[in-house]
């Protein structure tokens, strides 16, 4: 299985024709052109997410907005020291993590 956000890139073009191969494209909406991509990166983790929950469709789109609402929350609470941060200027970061949390 191939999840792309980009119908006419690389990924999708290479392996189209290869049998036993399926390639699902999201939405060109989800396709950022920008270098971070964060837009396509979430949109391909809650795409991917999704098929481990096609059977229970109304819980997927409960967690989803429950997710949603969390993460707005978190803009506004907090986007003083994140803004703090971004003006700190740090020239590298590192990120550590310790697995998916879905």
């Amino acid at each position: 299985l191939v999840l792309t956000c980009n119908r006419d890139g690389r990924l999708a073009d290479v392996y189209r024709q290869h049998e036993g191969v399926q390639v699902i494209a999201l939405d060109d909406a989800t396709n950022d052109r920008s270098l971070v991509m964060t837009s396509s990166f979430t949109n391909l983790v809650l795409a991917a997410r999704s098929l481990g929950m096609l059977d229970r469709g109304k819980e997927y789109v409960s967690t989803c907005k429950k997710l949603s609402a969390v993460a707005s929350e978190l803009l506004k609470t907090h986007m003083g020291t994140t803004a703090a941060v971004a003006a700190s200027g740090f020239r590298r970061a590192v990120y550590l993590g310790s697995g998916s949390r879905l």
